[in-house]
């Protein structure tokens, strides 16, 4: 993982070796793994391959807030189409910077910024201002970012099926649901991804406005003691088996950006 932080390896091991201990795994047994792993690594010849990592960004998801902010905010909506208006970086009161400090005042936003170009997230115009390429925010490189996303997808999963663990059958279970067949039609795939695609980019539209609703921030009056709000989202990912071949087309931001 060479240019991803001691923290991001870190945390992304400490949850897979967390998980394994809690099948019943001994430490040694965990370690044998370990190195049966690195050996097939080593073997496959991908283990020297050292890729040039991209921007260095905070942890959080500020990139994918932002284009989320981008694409729902009205501030920053065109009124007669609803799309996202092009912006300037730190011109106006409107603008990127504003976007970014309002996200995390601590944020970088020239990286910001050089990430989303690089990542083809946003696209300069003529006129000096920047617009977001689609409404799916696509990352076509391996980078921290990337890597950061990752992490937390895994986290959340995992988080997810030990609550439903914990909890066993009755109320209270987050979905947990796949559907797969073992023999697709090779013909197929690009239909299927071309299906899950729509279907999925439907799903989280309809689940991003239910939330959205629901956000503490938008509630007019809080009662003295009231507790602050939870993170709480869906992830959906459509998968196809090695030998399917083909490769990834990008790791989607936080599902999509929304309009």
């Amino acid at each position: 993982m060479k240019g991803i932080s001691k923290r991001q390896q870190q945390s992304l091991l400490g949850i897979v070796f967390e998980l394994m201990s809690e099948t019943g795994l001994e430490e040694g047994e965990i370690r044998l793994a370990v190195d049966a792993a690195l050996s097939r690594l080593q073997r496959s010849g991908r283990g020297n391959r050292a890729k040039k990592c991209g921007p260095c960004l905070l942890t959080s998801d500020i990139s994918a807030e932002l284009m989320r902010v981008w694409h729902r905010d009205s501030r920053y909506l065109d009124p007669d189409h609803a799309q996202p208006r092009p912006l300037h970086v730190a011109k106006g009161r409107n603008s990127i910077q504003s976007i970014v400090l309002k996200l995390n005042p601590r944020a970088k936003v020239h990286d910001v910024v050089n990430f989303l170009l690089e990542s083809k997230l946003v696209r300069k115009l003529p006129d000096g201002k920047y617009v977001p390429t689609s409404d799916v925010g696509m990352i076509s490189q391996v980078n921290r970012f990337v890597v950061d996303h990752l992490i937390k997808s895994i986290d959340r999963m995992i988080r997810t099926i030990r609550r439903n663990s914990q909890l066993g059958v009755g109320k209270g279970l987050l979905i947990e649901r796949f559907a797969s067949v073992p023999d697709l039609d090779r013909k197929e795939v690009e239909a299927f991804r071309e299906f899950t695609e729509a279907q999925g980019h439907s799903y989280l539209q309809v689940v991003d406005d239910w939330m959205e609703r629901r956000r503490m921030r938008n509630k007019r009056k809080r009662s003295a003691g009231e507790r602050s709000g939870v993170m709480a989202g869906v992830h959906v990912i459509a998968f196809l088996g090695e030998e399917a071949g083909g490769g990834s087309r990008g790791s989607v931001l936080d599902g999509v950006a929304r309009k």
